[in-house]
């Protein structure tokens, strides 16, 4: 146990607060040989440094980006490295120089499922953030082909629908078409509901409106509702919205929509 460790552990033992000077400077973490970057601490310590980083100073903000990189190229704790990715989630605006090492991480076929799966939420965060990132995430998430493992293929597929809704790139949404035809699973029936109803929300003309509609709510009708509540209420509001159209209505306020959309996501 290093010395670093034991003032942790005497901290939380003890109820203490500990600042970043008393583990000695932001230079002095990134001193340390790797087996301190595989501590089982390394989330805790990863909180201290983040409290008390002067975040106005470019030069400690480059040392916090390259202790979190090591950190993440180092340690394989499952804990640690969910921890820090939640880290990277909550502060995109400082930690933003992590994205290049996540991409790195993410194409390294001797990472598990799991650990990709966390690098893959984290640069997903910081892509919504920033332009250029957006661009290198999508080109990422177009690009992989090795998404086989189940603890990383549910979240590729999630993020992949989540990014065709944030980013409404039609490629993204062609390879959720292509993936449903080998990888028939739930996960992927959602998103394409998702992706339909986006379609729909975004459509000019009532036809297309009502077309995707439908469509959405076929791949809802599809999901395992035990799994995904979700996916039942919203083949709900489709088939109310459906039923406004007959051949006596033709349209309907697309106000109104969004206004119940609103409220299933918040009653979930």
């Amino acid at each position: 146990m290093t010395s670093i460790e034991k003032d942790v552990i005497d901290a939380l033992e003890n109820c203490a607060s500990i600042s970043l000077n008393t583990l000695g400077g932001i230079n002095h973490l990134l001193e340390q040989n790797d087996d301190f970057y595989r501590s089982k601490l390394l989330d805790e310590i990863l909180k201290i440094v983040l409290n008390d980083i002067d975040i106005g100073s470019q030069s400690e903000l480059k040392d916090l980006t390259n202790f979190v990189n090591k950190c993440l190229t180092l340690n394989d704790d499952e804990i640690v490295v969910r921890e820090l990715a939640l880290a990277i989630c909550s502060h995109t605006d400082i930690l933003k120089g992590c994205f290049k090492e996540l991409i790195s991480l993410l194409t390294n076929s001797n990472r598990t499922g799991f650990f990709r799966s966390q690098y893959l939420l984290s640069a997903f965060s910081l892509s919504l953030h920033s332009s250029a990132y957006k661009y290198a995430f999508i080109a990422y998430m177009l690009e992989e082909e090795n998404y086989q493992e189940e603890l990383f293929k549910d979240s590729y597929f999630k993020i992949l629908g989540l990014s065709y809704s944030h980013f409404n790139q039609e490629d993204l949404f062609e390879k959720l078409e292509q993936l449903i035809k080998v990888y028939p699973n739930d996960e992927l029936l959602y998103e394409l509901g998702m992706a339909h109803m986006n379609k729909a929300l975004n459509s000019e003309k009532q036809i297309d409106v009502r077309k995707n509609f439908k469509i959405a709510k076929d791949y809802f009708t599809k999901v395992d509702n035990t799994a995904y509540s979700n996916a039942e209420c919203y083949k709900t509001a489709l088939e109310i919205f459906l039923g406004f159209f007959s051949s006596e209505r033709e349209s309907f306020n697309i106000e109104k929509i969004l206004e119940l959309k609103n409220r299933v996501e918040l009653s979930n």
